[in-house]
């Protein structure tokens, strides 16, 4: 993705592709777990903790142990902040 592309993105679009990107890296992370799991079984290491233990322990970092997802990003500023980058986009090209 092309960082003009990028600045076309509504705060909604930009929002659920951080999102979605966020899911797959969590998802990443547990099968991570669940490879180096077996692994270690059939290597026949010692003191497995369980796959369940893990896996909660990581939601629950996730989540930051509440369940639900707080917004952390100001509107407004954003908002601004697209307003400048689309002003800055029509001048470039008015240039060209």
């Amino acid at each position: 993705m092309l960082p003009t592309q990028l600045l076309d993105f509504t705060f909604n679009d930009f929002d659920a592709m951080t999102a979605g990107h966020d899911e797959a890296i969590h998802e990443s992370e547990k099968l991570a777990v669940l490879t180096g799991y077996w692994a270690g079984y059939y290597s026949g290491m010692g003191r497995k903790k369980p796959v369940k233990t893990i896996l909660a322990q990581m939601e629950r970092a996730r989540n930051g142990g509440s369940g639900n997802r707080a917004p952390d990003v100001d509107v407004d500023a954003f908002l601004a902040r697209e307003r400048r980058f689309k002003k800055a986009q029509a001048k470039a090209k008015g240039r060209r």
